[in-house]
């Protein structure tokens, strides 16, 4: 008997992606004997293969996936406020026209990736924008035998006049959409409750490879090893916690001088303050460390870790005490984790988008401002946290 297989489609960003991960641990108990194929963003494949999630993984931004939208116009530009699904299925659209141009049949070529992944598969969740339903009718037209077709963010995300009880987080909506799918006991179905998503998080594994590159890191910023309950091998005692000033949209970014107020209070209690930054976060984590400098208390300079994948980033958050950013796919990557994580949100919605993990805590700025958030209340709730862990 062949074995079953089951694709999943995702076009979201960095923190989009990882809220899709609890989908991928129902389906994985749902159909342990299947084999599971994630199309997603690029940076996260290496960590979902290395974690179990999925058996095989292709980039969702290769061409071979642009015959699914062979009959879907380019969708209009997102929203503001941060990257979105169909910034993705419009590039797969357009790669599409513009083949369907050369050949002159309205339709592109199915490529052999896309025939060996596609065809015939018993089931496609595609969490993309699909707003005339080509990519259901295609998948259909492939031989699938049950397809979801979904946007990947919930109805009325960004509605400001929602009220909380109405606004479901982003990691249940994904969930319920697989509501469809009888499950065989002893499988419950996708709750589609917050406080009941606990039950769905990953198991999150860096690769080999990728524990090797965090600790070269770690070792070249002379950040200190733990050894029951000591610290060896250079650098100074204390506790590391990781700070990322970085995010999607600047109105979502707490300010770089609380950053580096927040950096010298912790250094002032005796632990490390570690600042994450991303491809897009040179500028502003420049910043953090002008405003390091200019208070001039602290003469010592601020550890940064720069240049890491997500794979070697999960690896390197391991080793920290505690983790403190904006709203952020790193704060869901440091959340799934299950490092002690401090969400900072503003103008975006943590009852929506708040990292999923056994402990996270957020913060919302009055009336959305990020820059009326005090670095003394942050402080508090950090302190907070790592009693909560060192009470565990």
């Amino acid at each position: 008997m062949p074995t079953p297989r089951i694709v999943v489609i995702h076009t979201g960003a960095l923190g989009d992606t990882l809220l899709t991960f609890p989908a991928l641990v129902w389906l994985r108990r749902w159909a342990p004997d299947a084999r599971l194929t994630l199309i997603a963003r690029r940076d996260t494949l290496p960590l979902a293969l290395a974690s179990g999630l999925a058996d095989a993984a292709w980039p969702y931004d290769l061409p071979d996936w642009s015959a699914l939208f062979a009959d879907h116009p380019a969708p209009d530009a997102a929203e503001a406020g941060g990257e979105s699904e169909a910034d993705t299925a419009s590039g797969a659209a357009n790669a599409a026209s513009e083949t369907s141009a050369r050949r002159g049949d309205g339709r592109p070529p199915l490529t052999p990736l896309a025939q060996a992944t596609l065809s015939g598969a018993d089931l496609v969740v595609a969490w993309l924008a699909d707003r005339d339903g080509a990519v259901a009718r295609n998948l259909r037209a492939l031989g699938v035998g049950r397809c979801i077709v979904a946007p990947g963010r919930p109805p009325g995300w960004n509605d400001a006049r929602a009220n909380d009880a109405k606004r479901q987080h982003a990691a249940a909506y994904l969930l319920g959409c697989l509501a469809p799918l009888s499950p065989p006991p002893p499988v419950a179905m996708p709750a589609p409750a917050r406080d009941q998503l606990n039950a769905w998080l990953p198991r999150l594994r860096p690769s080999v490879e990728d524990q090797r590159g965090a600790l070269a890191v770690w070792r070249t910023l002379s950040l200190p090893f733990a050894y029951d309950g000591g610290v060896v091998g250079g650098g100074v005692a204390g506790r590391v916690i990781a700070l990322h000033p970085g995010s999607g949209g600047a109105t979502k970014r707490w300010p770089p001088a609380s950053f580096a107020a927040l950096a010298r209070a912790i250094a002032q209690a005796g632990d490390i303050p570690l600042l994450i930054e991303g491809p897009q976060d040179a500028e502003v984590v420049a910043e953090v460390m002008a405003a390091w400098r200019r208070d001039g208390a602290e003469r010592t300079p601020l550890a940064v870790a720069r240049g890491l994948g997500v794979g070697a980033l999960a690896a390197l958050l391991l080793r920290c005490t505690a983790y403190v950013g904006n709203d952020s796919g790193v704060a869901h990557l440091a959340g799934l984790l299950g490092l002690p994580t401090i969400a900072l949100f503003g103008p975006t919605d943590p009852a929506v988008w708040g990292p999923l993990g056994p402990a996270v805590w957020t913060l919302r700025a009055p009336d959305g401002d990020l820059a009326r958030l005090p670095p003394a209340q942050v402080m508090a709730g950090l302190a907070q946290a790592l009693a909560s862990s060192s009470a565990e």
